[in-house]
């Protein structure tokens, strides 16, 4: 199983303002490096935690439907299911009717579950198989943790007063700085 952002979230849940007051800067000469950071760490958090912090609408695929009754969605909190999809033996992709499924959304382990009624749909042998559109994420900032919010600011603030890389636990050339800012973007190699 794999997944993808489609549409990212409107807005950041802490606001350049909050970033900039916990950094105590008060000029705007570095809003856009701010910014940047500010995103930077909000997709950090994201990653670690496997959680939306704001409304995103996510792709997950799968080479295949499971052997067992469900599918585990990859991000949380799950707020809304667009469509469940798969390929047809002709490669095209076909809607599974929701009359089939039943999308438990319900808290850090959202999931879609085949009714006992029905079997899964043969899907073509292809990769991506199984495509399953949702929303996920908070619709408000009040709605996000605090406490995902302060390692946000936390993580703000380090990278804004170490501009440069740090040694992790001393030891070079791995860095925790450049490290994390590649985090969303690594590869499990084999």
């Amino acid at each position: 199983m794999k997944f993808s952002v489609l549409t990212g979230p409107n807005f950041e849940p802490v606001s350049l303002d909050e970033a900039k007051a916990h950094l105590r800067v008060d000029h705007n000469d570095e809003d856009d490096l701010i910014a940047t950071i500010r995103t930077a760490a909000r997709r950090k958090v994201e990653a670690e935690t496997g959680r939306a912090l704001i409304q995103q609408t996510v792709q997950a695929f799968w080479d295949e439907f499971p052997d067992t009754d469900t599918l585990c969605l990859p991000v949380y909190p799950a707020i809304d299911l667009s469509n469940v999809m798969y390929t047809d033996d002709d490669g095209m992709y076909q809607v599974w009717e929701s009359t089939n499924y039943t999308a438990d959304l319900v808290g850090a382990s959202p999931r879609i579950v085949r009714k006992n009624s029905v079997s899964w749909p043969d899907a073509g042998m292809y990769p991506n198989a199984v495509r399953v559109t949702y929303t996920a994420g908070s619709a408000t900032v009040g709605a996000v943790p605090a406490e995902l919010k302060q390692a946000i600011l936390l993580e703000v603030g380090l990278l804004y007063e170490r501009r440069e890389d740090m040694p992790i636990n001393g030891n070079m050339p791995g860095v925790r700085s450049a490290s994390w800012l590649q985090f969303n973007h690594r590869t499990n190699l084999i």
